[in-house]
């Protein structure tokens, strides 16, 4: 083992290969640790270089670079020697080359025969790429390396027992994954964080932190007021049962908008995109507050819905933008926490505004439709300054960054915080001649076509889910719902069609559709959300009308879940930064939300103490913070820093339509049993107002006597089915997580398959 120094940058002189002899070298596999200055340290006519490029200045002061050299066989050399740069990567993978012949010592190394050299010059060193040909060495990348789609990096960090390289995937990439070109948003956020971390400005960063932290805190009040007030805001229309249909249609805003969300943060940036998010809140908020009907009122929450899934986006990709992979899940964590607090505060403001009346329905939304906007704008503000800060120090106004495109050399900084691969040479310049160029571009990378075509085909599946709850009664096989979910389905594949082969810059690429974990991880959330929707839906109706607690009460009942999702959530990141593992954790949630669902079962009656229904909310909640965290941990850890905020979207997106469906089940069989229910246990001079009980909550807390006895039976009835189905729920959920990849979050790297021929050093999974 021989240590030296290498200058950065410095490639070999390839004058000096063959050194006396004349012989030109073999080169079985080039390491990525640099290079040396002097062709007197490469004497390649006396040593074959297996893992190194150089030998050693003889300064043992400065060990920066660790060579392992072997000596020459008789084996034919190599048709053309390369001696590489500092970002070098091997070339194809080769045969592996022959043992050292057992006469072969150390000391007196076989020189291959004068008829065995080659005078043929070596080409110039420059970076490699696996499967790289003739006509992709001569392309030149601008402003830094660049990797090309497809390409792997490898390191070859020493050698087996036998003498062979021992290969390794890079820490930071998935065997699987193939990377792609960064775009401008992602190289903008990369720019301003390597410029508060070339300052050590902690308050830049921090300031960022401040802002999501204060905008939490806000959209979770209004997340934890606003259902309190929306059973009674539909009563005003008549329409209390359109209170799923409603859950529906933002669950649905909350699906489809993500990826286009994403796309306009990855393009454009991070603050442009939250932008974007505060506006459609806004149109949203304002819809609402002076809606005259129950449609009116559902376009303003649908509206709304694509605001608050934006800010909620783009809150966990500026976390995974400024963390490593071991501090993530702890940093999402407390972007969480506000819940904490605003759980047991936000059914206070709510009853306050219900106690007003109508007058009080609508001035809520008005109140967060200002409060949130405000809030997020200080977001908005502190990205804006700091790329305003960014530009002025570098001159020209800029609108494309050309930074290297690797998103290999990530490095976890004191504090848990991640950084961008270190750039002296970054290039901020404007590439754009006029506005109809800059338009053209946006259109491209935003790949229009495919948003079109995603958002189509997701709305055409689950539209007919809204249509399961205004008609109960309708079977689900209609010439018209079938018509819409195949249609759906074509759509879908139409976009996979052209996304694989068309989208230069696909919404979602191809190489996270290969990427199981990213699917596994998306599945385990669907099916959490399917059996979270489906007990959650009407929970704070059965509170109020079978258990007589006050709308304030109930929603405390009902929000205990989130709580102690918020809390557990924190303790999981914990365990998650201690362990280096999220697995494990991801399982334990999984069983833990099952038993909380199972003890729901057998709480939800009319004699039940009010304890027991606490403790099931607990334990669910206590697991679904585990699972929701961990399985989104799971999905970024094993995509590139280019692919975060795409990959999160597709997880949400996934999260959301599995909401969607737990609405349209709980809906579907709220409405179509209840009425099943009452009309069995009412007496005949009632039933004519069944439509208005199962419509009307206020109607229905009006009830007193043997008749509010009926009616809370018929809720406890269908309370109970209910949370069957969520039990059920949690079983292809807990097997999609047992089948997900294990990843070593403290290396960045996944269990990948060991080199052919040699069992793994470690078997995790």
């Amino acid at each position: 083992m021989i240590k030296h120094r290498r200058s950065p940058g410095a490639a070999l002189d390839q004058s000096s290969l063959g050194g006396a002899a004349g012989v030109e070298p073999e080169i079985d596999k080039v390491s990525e640790l640099g290079v040396s200055e002097s062709p007197s340290q490469c004497d390649l006519g006396r040593v074959n270089i297996r893992d190194c490029t150089a030998l050693a200045s003889g300064d043992p002061a400065t060990p920066e670079t660790v060579c392992r050299c072997k000596p020459v066989t008789t084996r034919p050399p190599a048709p053309e020697p390369i001696c590489t740069t500092l970002e070098t990567s091997p070339r194809r993978p080769q045969a592996s080359p022959e043992p050292p012949s057992p006469t072969t010592t150390q000391h007196e190394p076989e020189i291959p025969s004068p008829m065995e050299t080659s005078t043929k010059p070596a080409p110039a060193s420059r970076t490699m790429y696996e499967g790289e040909d003739d006509a992709e060495r001569r392309e030149t990348a601008v402003g830094g390396s660049r990797r090309r789609a497809g390409q792997q990096r490898l390191e070859y960090t020493g050698l087996d027992d036998d003498g062979h390289p021992l290969n390794h995937v890079h820490p930071h990439t998935d065997p699987a994954e193939k990377s792609s070109p960064k775009q401008f948003g992602v190289l903008k956020m990369e720019a301003i964080i390597e410029r508060l971390r070339a300052r050590s400005s902690r308050w830049g960063v921090r300031s960022i932190y401040i802002a999501m932290y204060i905008l939490s805190t806000i959209t979770s009040t209004e997340n934890n007021s606003l259902p309190l007030i929306e059973p009674y805001f539909l009563s005003l229309f008549g329409h209390h049962s359109s209170l799923a249909t409603v859950g529906i249609m933002t669950n649905i805003a909350f699906a489809v908008g993500k990826p286009p969300m994403s796309k306009i943060m990855d393009v454009f940036g991070r603050a442009e995109g939250v932008l974007v998010a505060i506006i459609l809140y806004l149109i949203g908020a304002i819809l609402t507050a002076s809606s005259t009907g129950v449609i009116q009122y559902g376009f303003g929450r649908t509206a709304a819905a694509l605001g608050s899934q934006g800010l909620q986006l783009s809150q966990m990709i500026i976390v995974a933008d400024t963390s490593s992979l071991t501090s993530r899940a702890l940093l999402t964590s407390t972007i969480t926490s506000p819940w904490i607090f605003t759980t047991w505060i936000g059914p206070v403001v709510g009853s306050w505004f219900l106690s007003k009346g109508a007058f009080g329905y609508r001035t809520i939304y008005l109140v967060f439709g200002l409060a949130v906007p405000l809030c997020a704008s200080w977001l908005v503000l502190v990205l804006w300054m700091e790329w305003r800060k960014l530009n002025s120090e570098a001159g020209p106004p800029a609108r494309r960054i050309a930074l290297p495109t690797s998103d290999l050399d990530q490095e976890d900084q004191p504090g848990g915080l991640w950084s961008p691969p270190n750039s002296p040479n970054t290039i901020l310049y404007n590439s754009r001649s006029s506005s109809t160029s800059l338009w053209s571009e946006a259109w491209e990378q935003l790949d229009s076509v495919g948003l079109v075509l995603l958002t189509l085909g997701f709305g055409l599946l689950l539209l007919p889910l809204t249509w399961s709850v205004k008609e109960p009664g309708v079977s689900w096989f209609t010439v018209t719902r079938c018509s819409f979910f195949i249609v759906g389905v074509i759509v879908l594949v139409c976009f996979g069609i052209y996304e694989n082969k068309f989208a230069k810059f696909p919404v979602i690429p191809p190489r996270l559709v290969e990427q199981r974990t990213v699917l596994l991880g998306s599945a385990v959330c669907f099916w959490h959300f399917i059996c979270q929707f489906t007990y959650e839906s009407y929970f704070t109706s059965f509170l109020q009308v079978a258990r007589f607690l006050s709308a304030r009460d109930a929603q405390y009942v009902e929000r205990s879940y989130l709580f102690t999702a918020c809390v557990s959530a924190i303790i999981c990141g914990l365990l998650v930064k201690w362990t280096r593992r999220y697995k494990i954790w991801l399982v334990v949630g999984i069983l833990l939300h099952a038993v909380g669902t199972l003890l729901m079962v057998r709480s939800r009656k009319l004699d039940n103490p009010m304890i027991e229904i606490v403790i099931s909310q607990v334990i669910g909640g206590f697991g679904g913070g585990f699972t929701t965290l961990a399985s989104q941990l799971g999905v970024q850890a094993v995509v590139a820093h280019q692919d975060v905020g795409i990959s999160t979207a597709v997880f949400l997106t996934i999260t959301q339509i599995g909401g969607a469906v737990g609405s349209s089940l709980a809906g579907s069989i709220w409405t179509s049993r209840l009425e099943t229910a009452l009309s069995e246990r009412l007496p005949a001079s009632e039933r004519g107002n069944i439509p208005k009980i199962v419509g009307d909550l206020r109607f229905a807390l009006t009830y007193q006597g043997d008749k509010r006895t009926k009616i809370n039976e018929a809720y406890v009835d269908v309370q109970r089915i209910l949370n069957w189905l969520g039990v059920w729920a949690l079983l292809p959920c807990l097997i999609c997580a047992l089948c997900m990849q294990n990843v070593d979050l403290d290396s960045k790297a996944v269990q990948a398959q060991p080199p052919e021929g040699r069992p793994p050093s470690s078997a995790r999974g």
